[in-house]
């Protein structure tokens, strides 16, 4: 299994034992980088890792259309999308195209330097970078680490 880049929040969630609400809080007061994609959320999987004190896995240097949500957490059609938009590089092996995963590095550093977004879709929490309080208990890290330095 590969361990991914990014991820969705609820992805998040699932891999690390937290809830949703508690990824967002985490999110929220910055213990957690993500960036926005769209309406998407996206967590920051390589930044968490380090703070647990481990390092991230090597990752191939290409990797096919089909797989890509494995690796960033976004959808196949999306993928496309990002390719046919020329947001994600591709290289051809023979008849089969390939997304060259440094371009998608590229586009969460660039996606990084803008100022942070609400994802929203509702009004029913603070936005994020509101500088609202947040009263929330953040829980320890749990077993994502076991999951990544087994996996």
């Amino acid at each position: 299994m590969l361990t991914p880049l990014t991820t969705s929040v609820a992805g998040f969630a699932a891999m690390s034992n937290h809830g949703m609400s508690s990824v967002w809080d985490m999110i929220a007061a910055g213990y957690l980088e993500s960036v926005s994609l769209g309406k998407r959320r996206l967590v920051l999987v390589e930044p968490y890792l380090r703070s647990l004190g481990l390092d991230p896995p090597a990752y191939p240097i290409t990797v096919a259309p089909a797989h890509f949500p494995e690796l960033s957490g976004l959808s196949t059609s999306t993928a496309w999308d990002l390719i046919r938009r020329g947001r994600l590089k591709t290289v051809r092996v023979r008849r089969r195209q390939m997304i060259i995963v440094e371009s998608y590095r590229a586009l969460i550093d660039e996606l990084r330097a803008l100022p942070r977004q609400d994802a929203r879709r509702n009004k029913a929490v603070p936005s994020l970078g509101s500088g609202k309080p947040h009263d929330s208990h953040v829980p320890p890290a749990s077993n994502l680490s076991n999951a990544v330095s087994t996996g």
